[in-house]
């Protein structure tokens, strides 16, 4: 396929380019930076977002969160899972943004995005940009924590330790506590404690393993 026709070309160029074209070369950021915006040009959605990454972090053109949100928006639209999630966190803090937020985690989560999940778990617990629900948030945190996401293990610990959303349940939320503590989650890892030394919490549950 001639290469100056083909997006697909032109995007996988910008992969070697970023990732070091072997034979010694390492990466040439610019020269990626060059390959993917030709690529995203002719609406490649890979592209478009991989573009969003670089203009973010300042990797091979000027750091530019505008630029960055920009393309994001374009690959989101494409229906890229990362960058749905990507451009929800950017809009996530403005009140103003929050609903466009969800509404991007919420199509993220529905490809089976997991930090999506989470997020909008967490945006459905705090009621923003989106009605309260501690029963939605329970359950966001759930499908996100059966794929092993420790910090939504550690949050649907606490809505079962306190009833939140679920029916109170503390051997529900101790063995949420210990998956995310085997994790590293010091948070779960206090939580456990606290469950074990003044709920009478009994050893067999209470110990990790």
């Amino acid at each position: 396929v001639d290469q100056a026709d083909d997006p697909e070309a032109k995007f996988l160029l910008g992969e070697l380019h970023a990732n070091g074209c072997g034979g010694g070369e390492g990466p040439d950021l610019k020269k990626a930076v060059t390959w993917y915006r030709r690529a995203a040009g002719q609406n490649h959605a890979k592209a478009q977002y991989q573009l969003g990454v670089m203009y973010e972090e300042g990797r091979g053109a000027p750091k530019s969160y505008k630029g960055g949100l920009a393309w994001y928006r374009k690959a989101a639209e494409q229906g890229i899972a990362d960058a749905q999630y990507r451009l929800g966190v950017a809009l996530e803090p403005e009140e103003m943004s929050a609903l466009e937020a969800s509404n991007w985690y919420r199509k993220a989560a529905e490809q089976g995005h997991v930090e999506a999940q989470y997020s909008l778990g967490s945006m459905f617990e705090e009621g923003r940009g989106v009605k309260k629900s501690n029963s939605e948030a329970a359950f966001r945190y759930l499908l996100a924590a059966e794929k092993g996401h420790d910090d939504a293990q550690f949050s649907l610990g606490i809505m079962y330790e306190k009833g939140k959303g679920v029916p109170e349940d503390i051997k529900e939320a101790v063995k949420w506590y210990k998956k995310a503590g085997k994790s590293g989650n010091a948070d779960a890892q206090f939580g456990l404690g606290y469950l074990y030394q003044h709920r009478r919490v009994p050893q067999s549950d209470g110990k990790p393993g």
